[in-house]
């Protein structure tokens, strides 16, 4: 069995500047428009921090993916961040979905069990990404 593990962190004050950046078109490019409302129907800070974690959802998963290709390039070019998707099960557990481009290169590569875990408190937004292949 191969395990991958990815564990990112997000600093939600500098985060929240990046967000409200008017010029910027981060957040359309970066999340669905289903995570985008689930953000949305928050306060501020809540909003913050649903985004926040979901960015770190997708660099957890980079980093677990990347240490499976350990000694070989990366499968994609570029990371397509909005191919990736927070979703919950029926009891509220985070999953992350795979969409696109970015579902079968993962795929291409061999796949895997993706597990997820979300936190934040505060000013911090932590994932994690463990991903297992047989």
């Amino acid at each position: 069995m191969q395990t991958g593990i990815g564990i990112d962190v997000v600093d939600l004050s500098g985060f929240e500047r990046q967000l409200r950046d008017p010029a910027s078109f981060f957040v359309t490019r970066t999340f669905s428009e289903a995570e985008i409302r689930y953000a949305n129907a928050a306060h501020d800070a809540l909003r913050t921090a649903r985004l926040g974690v979901r960015y770190a959802a997708r660099e957890a998963f980079l980093k677990a993916w990347s240490s499976l290709r350990n000694e070989r390039p990366p499968a994609l070019r570029t990371f397509p961040y909005h191919h990736a998707t927070v979703t919950h099960d029926a009891y509220g557990r985070p999953q992350l979905q795979l969409h696109n481009a970015l579902a079968h290169a993962f795929a291409e590569d061999g796949g895997g069990h993706i597990t997820l875990s979300l936190s934040h408190d505060g000013l911090t937004a932590i994932a994690s990404v463990i991903i297992t292949r047989p």
